[in-house]
């Protein structure tokens, strides 16, 4: 559907989950009832400001035999925006509300617990080995100080088949990624090369391709293939653009001393150069 607005159009893509997909989130393992937690409810709202938990036992939703304790000694998550939190406290909230009905004992193959109230040390998020690498090196749950090898982020930050939450995942929660990139990288690890960036993107082409590599760190070294295997210290060095007149995978690696060799990143280069021959 295009949408319009001050700024003018553009696409947006709805979702609207039917019976079927229920259980897909509102899990056994979770109990089933996702929102309304005690961690959840329990902050301002409204533009009375005022505790839903306070306001809920006042219109005596509550059972009396139920009624909550002073909110200040129950259980609350962090808002994204509270920046007088710690941003650990805010970006471990957000993984409690997007992926800890499905992430915690019992519930899917994952094997980390993104509950809030799990022990951070307990959890196996932090440097936690993942199931799904998605082809990236080193890859973990929460890789410390490395954002491009953190799975709970590359997948979160996704639109494509990949992504997680897998249901009704339309849009990119920009400020959600903000926050858990944050956290990853104010965490204590040793400084990552950004990957290169390849352009043109792949696709099919009628011609030779001409290919250029940029790196985003000063005095990093890009190094690349042509066969489908992953550049290494051996492999050439990208000194000029790259012409390509035959189909090909281009795979680069930015390298740099001192530092974590970036991930791998690839463009396939479809080319029917009728020019070309063997």
């Amino acid at each position: 559907m295009t949408v319009g607005g001050p700024a003018g159009s553009r696409s947006q893509n709805w979702y609207f989950p039917g019976i079927a997909d229920c259980r897909t989130c509102h899990t056994t393992a979770a109990g089933g009832v996702l929102g309304v937690k005690t961690r959840q409810v329990n902050r301002l709202s409204g533009t009375s400001q005022k505790n839903q938990l306070t306001e809920w036992k006042r219109l005596d939703f509550f059972d009396p035999a139920t009624v909550p304790q002073d909110p200040r000694r129950l259980p609350r998550l962090t808002q994204l925006d509270d920046v007088s939190r710690p941003i650990e406290e805010r970006a471990r909230s957000f993984l409690d509300v997007n992926c800890a009905y499905c992430h915690r004992p019992g519930g899917v193959a994952g094997n980390f617990d993104a509950r809030f109230e799990a022990p951070r040390d307990r959890q196996n998020l932090i440097d936690g080995p993942v199931l799904i690498n998605l082809g990236i090196d080193r890859a973990r749950v929460i890789a410390p100080h490395d954002a491009w090898r953190s799975m709970a982020l590359v997948r979160v930050e996704t639109s494509d088949h990949t992504r997680m939450p897998p249901l009704a995942h339309e849009t990119v929660d920009a400020e959600g990624m903000r926050v858990l990139r944050a956290w990853i990288e104010s965490l204590p690890g040793p400084s990552v090369v950004a990957p290169p960036v390849i352009a043109p993107r792949g696709g099919e082409f009628g011609s030779t391709v001409r290919v250029v590599l940029t790196d985003r760190e000063p005095g990093a070294q890009i190094r690349y293939t042509l066969d489908g295997t992953a550049p290494g210290n051996e492999s050439p060095i990208y000194d000029k653009p790259i012409e390509i007149m035959q189909p090909a995978t281009l795979r680069a690696r930015a390298f740099k001393p001192g530092m974590t060799r970036s991930i791998v990143v690839q463009e396939t280069f479809i080319v029917n150069d009728n020019n070309y021959s063997n």
